[in-house]
């Protein structure tokens, strides 16, 4: 294995077996020593978190490795064995992200981010970024926990911030709940306040969004009287399974602690709190949706009322609901479709033929996870045909 000095533009060598041998001794969760140091520099400079260097292998050192394996199509189990350190070793230091206030994401972040699987999942009105943010949002309920910093109270808005990071989408970086959604609508997103009742609910899902919520929207739930931002929380529309539940994926509050003591479904892992760590990015139930057989949506209901500020129908909140203006230019009528990738399909959930109008009274069209032809394919066809395009 090539050794490469440890200076300010390289990385640091690791640790050879005992006799000289060419490989390098595999290190695991619970080694300590200066290899492992030097193992936590290495990950360091190729742009994985590892939280502290200490010479420790914790937790973040194992998912630091897992991401970095994924990132380079390595075999997925968290030890850095002699393939792995020979190809940190030999990997290119990653420049620093940009950040604002802590938030953003290193090109090996993005690159691992980018082959999140989602295989078997059903998302409604799929676009190209919402695919993107969608695997994003999947590889940070993986790798969250090797960030200490993230799963903490009044972060919620920040891990939005920090999967827009990940698809290279850092302009939009506010850390509060409220100033996210107002950003949002600055840069263009098409921004719903819902109805707060059933009946209102459903007439603004079937008018603005024809019975189906694109997937990558961001949902922000808002105290209807009180500012406090322990009283607001954020995350984004996700997928749809079977039985026409609609999940969302924010960094969940809901604990034990919040319940009396008792620990049910949909909470904060054990792992978690034991680790001090009282919030969690992961998927949760958010409403269970009836539709008739044209899409219309007839009926509707809250899935975890104990997450009250995501609540629809709490009379007490209401729910913001923002399409980003990436994905809201990719919904626009008329997009020809393509056969999606194969090597990791993505099962499209339902749409309807025609566009409907969105809050703004611009369309928001429904579309299918697929993307349309590029440029070139366009003016190869009109070279073809005689036709403009």
């Amino acid at each position: 294995m090539p050794t490469i000095a440890s200076t300010s533009t390289s990385s640091p060598s690791l640790a050879p077996v005992a006799g000289g041998a060419s490989v390098t001794r595999p290190l695991s969760k619970g080694a300590s020593g200066p290899a492992v140091k030097k193992l936590q520099q290495a990950l360091e400079r190729a742009g994985f978190d590892v939280g502290m260097i200490d010479g420790s292998f914790g937790p973040g050192v194992k998912t630091a490795v897992e991401a970095f394996q994924r990132a380079n199509d390595l075999p997925v189990t968290g030890i850095a064995d002699a393939a792995t350190q020979a190809k940190l070793a030999a990997a290119k230091p990653s420049p620093k992200p940009e950040k604002a206030s802590g938030v953003g994401a290193s090109a090996a972040e993005i690159a691992a981010a980018a082959k999140a699987s989602i295989k078997g999942l059903t998302f409604e009105k799929l676009t190209p970024t919402g695919e993107k943010l969608m695997r994003a949002a999947h590889w940070w309920m993986d790798n969250q926990f090797g960030y200490p910093s993230f799963p903490r109270p009044r972060m919620c808005a920040t891990n939005v911030s920090k999967v827009f990071s990940l698809v290279g989408l850092g302009k939009y970086r506010e850390e509060g709940v409220r100033a996210m959604t107002g950003e949002l609508k600055a840069k263009g997103a098409q921004v719903t306040r819902m109805p707060n009742n059933e009946a209102g609910f459903i007439k603004k899902l079937n008018e603005v969004f024809g019975g189906s919520i694109p997937a990558g929207t961001v949902i922000s739930g808002n105290h209807v009287t009180k500012f406090d931002p322990g009283m607001q929380h954020i995350g984004f529309v996700g997928h749809t399974d079977s039985n026409g539940v609609v999940w969302i994926y924010h960094n969940n509050w809901l604990r034990p602690a919040n319940a009396g003591g008792q620990r049910s479904e949909h909470m904060v892992s054990a792992r978690n709190l034991a680790s001090g760590m009282e919030r969690q990015w992961m998927a949760t139930p958010w409403i269970k949706v009836k539709k008739d057989a044209s899409g219309k949506v007839v009926d509707v209901k809250s899935m975890l009322p104990k997450l009250d500020d995501m609540d629809p129908l709490n009379k007490e909140f209401f729910v913001n609901l923002a399409v980003p203006a990436e994905i809201a230019k990719e919904l626009a009528p008329k997009q020809p479709d393509v056969k999606p990738d194969v090597t990791d399909p993505v099962v499209s959930g339902p749409s309807v033929s025609e566009p409907v109008p969105a809050g703004d009274g611009k369309p928001l069209s429904t579309q299918p996870s697929v993307v349309g032809p590029s440029e070139v394919e366009l003016k190869a066809q009109a070279l073809v045909t005689g036709r403009p395009v």
